[in-house]
């Protein structure tokens, strides 16, 4: 029997193979960065997309509180009208009811 362990077609094969070795590992190496770098972007978006969303909704809302305040100050002002014109109205009948007795 013959022992090739020592022969240089070895030493070559086993050379080639560590650099193969060395290029998958570098690959993988590379491969987690980009996924790392993908899912950080996707991130970043996610975070900006809601930011921009919250500010419409905070736009929004700003925008429908000054609505909402403008009609509420709208139906006060028109509630103490009607009730002031209640109150002239009511001064008015009682007067005439008044004039009424006494006549």
């Amino acid at each position: 029997m013959c022992d090739n362990s020592d022969s240089p077609g070895r030493e070559v094969l086993r050379k080639e193979l560590a650099k193969l070795e060395e290029e998958i590992y570098q690959l993988k190496k590379q491969r987690k960065e980009k996924r790392d770098e993908i899912y950080n972007m996707k991130r970043d978006l996610g975070v900006s997309l809601l930011s921009e969303f919250y500010c419409e909704v905070k736009t929004g809302l700003s925008g429908l509180r000054k609505d909402l305040d403008q009609d509420i100050s709208r139906a006060a002002r028109d509630l103490k009208q009607g009730f002031a014109g209640l109150m002239v109205q009511l001064k008015d009948k009682c007067s005439s009811q008044g004039q009424a007795r006494e006549t």
